[in-house]
């Protein structure tokens, strides 16, 4: 299965690129391409992530030092998500059962 993501600038200053993989076993970043990824992009950017490649975390923490907005969907929700530097986070895209999983809150409405 082939698998891309297309990254988009929100600055219209730059065109939107993508990144892709032949198939799910290739889903490898190591700082050195994150780094030329974020290089990219500005701090009025966006950084939408899901939990589906290595170097979550650290992706995570450098688009948030770099001062883009980071959005991010933990699913597959993993006990790992816990230990992410979520403090980077501005918004995160949860269903019910993410939502509990990373409040603690069993109680839909007071999530």
């Amino acid at each position: 299965m082939d698998l891309s993501y297309v990254l988009i600038p929100l600055a219209w200053k730059q065109r939107p690129f993508s990144v892709n993989f032949p198939d799910l076993s290739d889903l490898k970043f190591d700082k050195e391409r994150f780094d030329e990824i974020l290089s990219n992009f500005d701090t009025d950017d966006y950084f939408l992530t899901q939990n589906e490649i290595n170097f979550i975390p650290e992706a995570i923490q450098r688009a948030g030092e770099k001062g883009l907005k980071v959005v991010f969907n933990p699913a597959p929700m993993t006990k790992d998500v816990m230990d992410y530097p979520l403090e980077y986070v501005d918004i995160f895209i949860l269903n019910e059962i993410e939502a509990r999983d990373l409040t603690g809150e069993t109680n839909p409405k007071l999530i």
